[in-house]
């Protein structure tokens, strides 16, 4: 008789008298380890973008995750340039949620606004500008 085959006898007859004795037994087996995907890895992806030269509402804009990234460059006529962009909730006029503001000789900026998801438009006021441009992320 091999190792094995008297391995396997011990084990049936210490069942069979754990049994008999009243000894709860039980075999454990392991579970299978799962093939799941790992999350995702959350990036930046373009979500708007807009121009103009002066006073401008823009489109709404559709963020998914829950925080956007807002990104502004402005070209000065001269040193009156003067550069403002408000965000709003869509349907709201009064109470925005992000608010961004360059001054001569400012030129470009980014700000991170911790709001979403949801849909989103900008005021613009602008003056002695050539142009701007504003260039929306969604984090998701």
């Amino acid at each position: 008789m091999s190792a094995s085959q008297k391995l396997a006898i011990g084990i049936i007859i210490g069942i069979i008298v754990g049994i008999a004795a009243g000894i709860p037994v039980g075999i454990i087996v392991s579970p299978k380890p799962s093939a799941q995907q790992p999350p995702a890895q959350k990036s930046w992806h373009l979500a708007a973008a807009f121009n103009g030269v002066g006073y401008k509402t823009t489109e709404t804009f559709t963020i998914q995750g829950s925080r956007f990234r807002i990104n502004y460059t402005i070209i000065h006529a001269n040193e009156y340039g003067i550069f403002g962009a408000f965000v709003y909730p869509e349907g709201e006029t009064i109470g925005y949620v992000s608010m961004m503001m360059l001054n001569y000789p400012q030129a470009s900026e980014s700000t991170i606004c911790y709001k979403g998801p949801g849909n989103y438009y900008f005021e613009i006021n602008a003056a002695n500008l050539v142009s701007w441009t504003i260039t929306v992320e969604d984090y998701y």
